[in-house]
């Protein structure tokens, strides 16, 4: 009888024990979670505030070019001899009257070229114009700027001509980009004098693509 109760005594001491235990295992685990839960709060509300802090950037659209009067475009060039170059520049409207009166009378655009970012090679610019051709070559463009020393060939001079074609739809592009210098033809040589040549050709030395830029320098 006595070790009856004894087993029995011994038994309920045990289960005791082990539901404590178990309580107890369950107490630190809901504490834990609790601890690693404000935890996770904490940092999200520090991550929130620190990014409240952070200037707001926000991508600005593509430009677009309704018309080429007033437009500012970039200009990616790469000379045939591996050069490569860019600038960005504004296709200044024309103001002069006459100079307008002219260009209406000639079926064009032209007006003076500012640059915005002249990159290292462009000494200076000169300006643009837009003429059409005519089919099947159409609307062409053809802009005017000096390079610096050492980016032409000493023969080329230092003149350079980005002519492209002009697409008009809901927006304009310059498409087919080429870089141009006027080249001196031979001259000819009568007795022990030579006579240098007065005609020049347009040569093309590279290609170059445009892209609707901002107004501002970067």
């Amino acid at each position: 009888m006595q070790s009856t109760v004894l087993t029995l005594l011994l038994t309920s001491t045990n289960g005791w024990q082990l539901r404590t235990r178990r309580a107890r295992i369950i107490r630190y685990a809901e504490d834990d979670a609790a601890s690693l839960q404000q935890a996770a709060d904490a940092l999200r509300a520090e991550a929130a505030s620190l990014e409240a802090t952070l200037p707001r950037t926000t991508t600005p659209p593509p430009a677009v070019v309704t018309e080429l009067p007033g437009s500012t475009w970039r200009f990616a060039c790469r000379l045939d001899d591996g050069k490569s170059f860019d600038f960005v520049a504004t296709l200044e409207r024309e103001t002069n009257p006459d100079y307008l009166a002219d260009d209406a009378n000639r079926y064009r655009e032209a007006g003076p070229l500012t640059l915005i970012d002249p990159g290292p090679s462009i000494r200076k610019a000169y300006g643009w114009l837009a003429e059409d051709d005519g089919p099947p070559k159409g609307e062409f463009t053809r802009i005017t700027v000096s390079m610096k020393d050492g980016m032409l060939a000493e023969t080329d001079g230092d003149l350079m001509y980005l002519q492209a074609r002009v697409k008009r739809g809901a927006s304009v592009t310059l498409d087919e980009g080429t870089l141009t210098v006027k080249r001196q033809r031979p001259g000819t040589r009568f007795l022990f004098v030579e006579y240098p040549s007065l005609v020049a050709d347009l040569k093309i030395v590279g290609s170059f693509s445009a892209t609707p830029s901002s107004s501002s320098p970067d």
